[in-house]
């Protein structure tokens, strides 16, 4: 499945991310998301990714690139701003950063708003241990080196009070690991870009946020020209966008709720086994904490699939 190969990708390129800025702590947030995006579309040739070369981000969306997952039900786009944080350090002022024309997550929130797309913050740091707000995630060293955070949220509770100190550990208490994206149960136990918005939903309140659903029944025109579906407006060249990176996530269909279950452990390093969505979606739970009945609750397996999956034993 495409979910689960995007899955294990986003987990090295964070890991990587991670070491990366382990070995040379002054890398630029802009190499790291240039490498990042690369490397996902060079391993998984569904991944579509173009960089534009002339933009101006903090001018115009505040966004170093616009990000489109697709499937065969929906499309859902947002806008992402990448930020380095260094442990330890104030980062008051990256998030507060104002160029002239102003507040950059601002004019990045107001962009979004326009264009109906979820405002997203990719934090990249080395945090020993970080926590997150995923409850399944284990409480020691992940080694994971990106982080995703809703821009709404970082602004309102980190921007909107005034200037204080605050700490890396503070706002990625605020965000998942990147490889949530596809990793998380709700994503793998659903059509993926459903599943994205309720990790969204659930998560980061994202509807609250935005006060609409920003999910589309099919993608816009410029995403569907570099799927190869038809060709590109002329007006993509534009400058508000550093890139565009598609997942065509099409030709995947969810799971089975009531398919059988092979029962063999979660690893170690919580990479999940193939047919991971069909576990959890049939009532079994990888996570060690909250217990496997809470974690069934988390993520709607009703009680009639567990009934089901006993039975067939």
């Amino acid at each position: 499945m495409k979910s689960s190969q995007a899955c294990r990708e986003l987990r090295r390129v964070s890991k990587h991310v991670n070491r990366w800025l382990r070995a040379q702590p002054n890398v630029g947030e802009e190499s790291l998301t240039d490498w990042m995006l690369y490397s996902l579309s060079s391993r998984l040739p569904w991944v579509k990714y173009r960089k534009f070369t002339r933009y101006q981000e903090s001018h115009q969306s505040g966004a170093d690139w616009e990000w489109w997952f697709v499937s065969q039900n929906a499309a859902l786009g947002a806008r992402v701003q990448a930020k380095k944080f260094d442990p330890g350090a104030d980062v008051y002022p990256a998030l507060a950063y104002k160029p002239r024309t102003g507040l950059q997550i601002k004019t990045l929130l107001q962009a979004s708003a326009r264009d109906s797309l979820v405002p997203l913050y990719i934090l990249y740091t080395s945090l020993p241990k970080p926590r997150v707000l995923c409850p399944l995630k284990p409480k020691r060293k992940t080694g994971d080196g990106a982080f995703v955070a809703v821009a709404q949220q970082v602004y309102d509770l980190f921007v909107r009070p005034g200037r204080v100190k605050i700490l890396a550990d503070s706002v990625v208490q605020r965000s998942n690991p990147l490889s949530c994206l596809m990793c998380c149960p709700l994503v793998a136990s659903d059509d993926p870009v459903l599943g994205l918005w309720k990790h969204f939903s659930q998560y980061f309140r994202a509807g609250e946020y935005t006060g609409v659903d920003l999910l589309r029944p099919a993608a816009p025109a410029h995403v569907m020209a570099l799927m190869g579906e038809n060709e590109a407006p002329p007006d993509r060249e534009r400058g508000d966008i550093g890139a565009l990176v598609v997942f065509d996530l099409r030709e995947e269909s969810a799971p089975d709720r009531f398919a059988a279950v092979r029962t063999h452990g979660w690893s170690r390093d919580c990479d999940p086994p193939s047919n991971f969505g069909v576990k959890l979606s049939a009532g079994w739970c990888p996570a060690r904490r909250p217990s496997r009945l809470q974690c069934r609750q988390l993520h709607g397996v009703t009680p009639a699939a567990d009934r089901s999956r006993r039975g067939s034993r």
